[in-house]
């Protein structure tokens, strides 16, 4: 009995003792940085500060990628590289140390780093690789080494607080969309060294309303200064092409200059400059492009190169202040809407060689009170003309064969439209709507009569059909004969000299005046000849002169001699002036 309860009394006492053992556990910890070779593949550390292990000699792709948590990083002397996405996103990162011995930072190496302030580059570095920084909202300064020759495509895009940059000696390319929306930049100088300039390097720089271009450039690309600050710009001579878009979006510009040297612009170039009132454009450009001054508001005139030979569809689309253009003798198109909306121009000069005026190209011009189309048109297609008021005459020469769908609908102030034999297609949908002034002239049996009758529209008949003049083997529109060459009279005598209008001459003004009245005067009768009556001794010219519209096409002149006691006499001629 005894011994039975001795053994319970030891085996309480070893439990009890049991109790009070605490078996040993491992204090060792897990090391946050995986390192191989001395790359640092991976960090799982949750750490504010981080500093990165002193043998390390590159960091690996994304290493810290959206470790939202690291406000510092400190690295370690020996570094030699920083992988592509090593710190992107790392949104509260806004300290860190670049060691001199690094030589490459990878893409995008600190994107959406949105607190970083401040960075500088170790001397070592001859890149700054795509989007190495872009988005870096509160990057305000950046300090480059002279050993760096490439600034990559997007590198600092979206740097909003970015002031200045300071490009160093010896940078030879900026690369695509390098400093696009760097919104706070004002102030740019290129060194010379640059040689390779990309697109839109400057687009959305807002702020920015100064820069030097480098001299050993000669292109500005596509979308280059879209949107920036500038006020006024003098493109330098050694510039020989601009890209498209290039000055579009520059709401202060007020006065642009395009040098000789320059033979190529693209489309879309001052696009919504609202501001823009003056450019100068060298005749050594042959081409302005589609919606080059599209919606440019405040632009009142432009004279266009000589040279130019292609005029772009919205050229002039809603400039709302444009009043003239003389289009160069090198178009052979107004093309689709070129001034549609341009809503206070009055006169257009279209030159010979135009064979086609596009759909809209003068859609809702409403101050637009001249226009003279050229014997070489053949095609007006559809709403060319749609809701010009202020026109009152038109005349289609007699080399347009097609007329297009509602190409005068709306033109309310519209009274005298002359459409010849030579048009022999018309939109039969075409209701000329709102022509309630309109009388239309054609010829009998001509495809106008006929419709002029079908739409119930005023026509008036001109006969038959002269057709085209010839003379020396070339064909003309129209003609003017005068039958006196002099002429002498006594004073109080009369002489009726004949004007003879041919062809288009019965459309063209005829203005027909005494170089002296008090000599002679002259006065139109009722015949169509015009009467001189002799006033006292002397000489005056009777001058005939045609014009079309306020352009003069062709003159003539009758001398005429006031002499008492002379016999009234003169020299009968058939002087004839031909023109298209």
């Amino acid at each position: 009995m005894k011994s039975v309860v001795r053994f319970i009394s030891s085996l309480l006492s070893l439990v009890l003792l049991c109790t009070f053992i605490v078996l040993p556990v491992s204090a060792e910890k897990t090391d946050p940085f995986r390192i191989e070779n001395g790359v640092l593949i991976q960090y799982t550390g949750k750490e504010e500060i981080v500093t990165v292990p002193d043998g390390v000699t590159s960091i690996g792709r994304n290493v810290f990628m959206s470790q939202h948590q690291i406000k510092k990083v400190i690295l370690p002397e020996g570094l030699t590289t920083i992988g592509e996405g090593a710190f992107q996103y790392c949104k509260n990162l806004s300290e860190i140390n670049l060691p001199n011995g690094i030589t490459k930072i990878g893409k995008g190496a600190f994107s959406d780093c949105t607190v970083l302030t401040g960075i500088v580059i170790p001397k070592g570095i001859t890149e700054i690789e795509e989007d190495t920084f872009s988005y870096c909202i509160n990057l305000k300064d950046v300090t480059l080494p002279n050993s760096v020759k490439k600034i990559g495509v997007s590198a600092f895009k979206w740097c909003e607080s970015l002031t200045q940059i300071n490009l160093p000696e010896g940078l030879v390319e900026l690369g695509d969309y390098s400093f696009m929306g760097c919104r706070k930049l004002n102030n740019v100088i290129m060194p010379d060294s640059v040689t390779v300039l990309g697109m839109s390097v400057f687009n959305d720089c807002n702020s920015l309303s100064k820069i030097t271009l480098s001299k050993n450039i000669t292109r500005i690309e596509g979308g280059m200064f879209t949107a920036t600050a500038f006020t006024s710009f003098a493109v330098p001579n050694y510039i020989t092409s601009i890209g498209g878009s290039a000055f579009a979006y520059c709401s202060e510009l007020k006065s642009i200059t395009i040098p000789d040297s320059v033979t190529s612009m693209g489309d879309y170039l001052f696009q919504h400059n609202s501001k823009l009132e003056t450019v100068v454009i060298a005749d050594s450009v042959t081409r302005i492009g589609d919606e080059f001054f599209s919606e440019c508001s405040s632009l009142k005139t432009v004279k266009l190169p000589k040279k130019l030979s292609y005029l772009g569809k919205k050229a002039f689309y809603s400039c709302d202040n444009l009043e003239s253009v003389i289009i160069p003798e090198g178009i052979t198109s107004i093309q689709e809407s070129t001034f549609s909306g341009s809503s206070r121009l009055k006169y257009v000069s279209i030159p010979d060689g135009v064979t086609t005026i596009e759909s809209f190209a003068f859609y809702d011009c409403t101050s637009l009170t001249r226009l003279s189309i050229p014997g070489s048109v053949t095609s007006i297609k559809q709403y060319s003309f749609t809701n010009c008021s202020s026109l009152v005459n038109l005349e289609i020469p007699n080399s347009v064969f097609s007329l297009g769908y509602n190409f005068l609908g709306d033109c309310k102030n519209l009274k005298n439209l002359f459409v010849p034999d030579s048009v022999v297609s018309i939109d039969e949908s075409n209701s000329f709507k709102g022509l309630s002034k309109l009388t239309i002239s054609g010829y009998e049996h001509s495809k106008i009569q006929s419709f002029s009758a079908a739409k119930n529209i005023p026509f008036r008949s001109l006969g038959t059909s002269p057709g085209k003049i010839k003379y020396n083997g070339k064909d003309y529109q129209g003609s003017v004969m005068v039958d006196t060459k002099t002429y002498q009279m006594q004073p109080q005598n009369i002489y009726d000299i004949g004007v003879r209008p041919a062809g288009y001459g019965h459309m063209r003004t005829i203005k027909v005046v005494s170089s002296r009245d008090g000599i002679a005067t002259v006065k139109k009768m009722p015949s169509g000849n015009y009467r001189v009556t002799g006033v006292k001794p002397g000489t005056s010219y009777i001058m005939i002169t045609v014009y079309q519209d306020e352009k003069e096409i062709t003159h003539a002149s009758v001398k005429v001699t006031v002499e008492k006691g002379v016999k009234a006499q003169g020299t009968a001629t058939r002087n004839t002036s031909y023109f298209n």
